[in-house]
């Protein structure tokens, strides 16, 4: 059995037995999405597109951080001659063009994805998580749409896959009132497919890939 290891910015991939495994490897920044990160998960993508041997993805966070989200450190540096923030409407437009490329084809890849949530997935870092076909966490993990406590327009998709998710007044609330979703909410809402130990997760997760692996890839793709 052979394992093929690739080392991103803040990333590392690990591909064994038909499962790929993405690991955000950046818990300083609790894996919010630095441009470095962004690179990692195009690069992803693009791999898992084209390699037939991989079946199933998992992607998961550092041990009790899942994603924070946007990198607002990074958006709040920007800054003009005179020290305000810079915000120009055409280069947050490039930016979430570039972002919604990657992403786009994170969540049409023709093979079941698992998100491992341990710990916060917080705005983008929750879209992120939406994007997979299931959600697995642990009773620490929590769930937020933080966008509106800055001003911002919930992005990755959000707006379209949470509402077809839990319904459409149970993401109003959510999304309207960037409130903390703790892990049995999200049990309740139908978010998360199961609630697991974080020493017991991502061994449940890779046991469910190992199932998606056995069955044939064409009819998953066609009925994903």
């Amino acid at each position: 059995m052979s394992t093929d290891t690739i080392q991103g910015n803040k990333s590392r991939l690990t591909v064994r037995d038909g499962i790929a495994h993405f690991e955000m490897t950046d818990p300083g920044t609790r894996n919010a999405f630095t441009q470095p990160l962004k690179d990692d998960y195009a690069r992803l993508v693009t791999l898992v597109g084209q390699r037939a041997d991989i079946r199933a993805l998992v992607i998961s966070g550092s041990p009790g951080a899942f994603c924070a989200g946007g990198d607002l450190k990074s958006l709040a540096a920007r800054r003009d001659e005179h020290g305000r923030p810079v915000r120009e409407v055409e280069s947050i437009r490039a930016r979430l063009r570039d972002s919604h490329a990657w992403f786009e084809g994170l969540f049409n890849l023709e093979v079941p994805v698992i998100a491992a949530v341990d710990g916060a997935a917080f705005g983008a870092g929750f879209s992120l998580a939406l994007a997979a076909d299931y959600i697995l966490a642990t009773p620490r993990s929590s769930f937020c749409m933080a966008f509106n406590r800055i001003g911002a327009i919930p992005d990755l998709a959000a707006l379209y896959m949470l509402p077809r998710m839990i319904g459409l007044r149970a993401a109003k609330d959510i999304l309207m009132s960037a409130r903390v979703i703790d892990a049995s909410e999200a049990m309740r809402l139908g978010l998360v497919h199961s609630l697991h130990a974080p020493e017991a997760l991502l061994d449940t997760a890779r046991a469910m890939a190992a199932r998606f692996a056995q069955g044939s890839a064409e009819a998953l793709a066609l009925t994903k």
